[in-house]
């Protein structure tokens, strides 16, 4: 059974990667501090040298929270209510597993067995019924071109002289696209998308204030391309590159 790439596979692939890690690693695990096991799981990224704080490990298992919140909503919308009854029998198994908690919580463990075969078969059979949903997918070399390319945009526009509401709109956007990217296992490319449109309809709403920023106007257009790519959204280039 191959799973699709919408909310329910990427909550199924990360349990399946708890699971793996703690069958693996268990010897290596602080007794109480499970948060080892998300930081590598989720692939969390160390800024300026520090380590990963446990206001952060918190806050990335909140989202993994939101994603099962998102798969139930998901599913509830799309699918038959029999269909809704019958396969969301498990769920609460894996809210007491990704609810945020205190690092220190002992109960990680007990709640990280509960998800079994049945509970990983379930989400399986959720990620093929939304597999008419499923997003885009972008791979390490390709998340890390984008990374690369908002960095470098980031700066040329913090430093430049447009317009002030381009610049809030763009780096806004930026920023965004950036947490996205570093909690890629998450969210997946729905909201990268999303923030990519905001760029767009930033460009196109204030274009001419490019006009004195020739440098900035090539570098937009080359992140835009780049991105547009893996996301299919070459169409969305066209028509804003046809308007200006």
């Amino acid at each position: 059974m191959v799973k699709g790439n919408n909310p329910a596979g990427r909550l199924l692939n990360i349990l399946e990667e708890l699971k793996d890690w703690y069958d693996n690693n268990r010897q290596s695990v602080t007794y109480g501090n499970h948060g080892v096991i998300w930081i590598d799981v989720l692939e969390l990224e160390v800024k300026d040298g520090n380590q990963v704080t446990n206001e952060e490990i918190i806050e990335a298992v909140s989202c993994v929270y939101e994603l099962m919140k998102d798969t139930k909503r998901m599913f509830k919308v799309f699918c038959s209510r029999e269909d809704y009854e019958h396969y969301f029998t498990h769920f609460d198994k894996i809210e007491t597993l990704v609810r945020p908690r205190d690092l220190n919580d002992d109960d990680f463990p007990t709640a990280l067995a509960n998800i079994d075969e049945h509970v990983l078969h379930t989400l399986k059979t959720i990620s093929m019924l939304l597999s008419d949903y499923d997003e885009e997918s972008l791979n390490k070399i390709e998340l890390d071109e984008i990374k690369n390319s908002v960095e470098e945009l980031f700066s040329e526009i913090h430093k430049s002289a447009i317009n002030p509401d381009l610049r809030i709109c763009l780096l806004e956007s930026l920023e965004a696209i950036r947490e996205i990217i570093s909690k890629y296992k998450i969210y997946g490319a729905k909201d990268l998308k999303d923030n990519f449109q905001k760029i767009v309809g930033g460009i196109a709403t204030n274009y001419e204030s490019l006009e004195s920023s020739p440098s900035l106007k090539s570098k937009l257009y080359d992140f835009l391309g780049k991105v547009a790519k893996p996301l299919n959204l070459i169409n969305e280039i066209l028509k804003l590159t046809s308007q200006l």
